[in-house]
């Protein structure tokens, strides 16, 4: 059975819908802080899931399309 990494490079696909602010923070290599200032901002859209606040992987998909300064191909 396949096992999921926490510090899931951007390049590569993950099984998950929803990733936590501290999922996303470990993806990008940056602090749940800086996560956190792109919400509170408006720069990045997140669901509540009860209290739980989450971050669609198709948000995050589009503001790395969006953001990325660099082209892998």
């Amino acid at each position: 059975m396949p096992t999921t990494n926490a510090t899931t490079p951007a390049t590569q696909p993950t099984n998950k819908t929803f990733l936590t602010v501290g999922e996303l923070a470990a993806r990008w290599s940056v602090s749940k802080r800086s996560v956190e200032r792109l919400i509170r901002t408006g720069r990045l859209e997140t669901t509540k899931i009860g209290r739980a606040v989450r971050i669609a992987l198709t948000e995050v998909l589009r503001f790395e399309a969006m953001n990325c300064s660099s082209n892998f191909q």
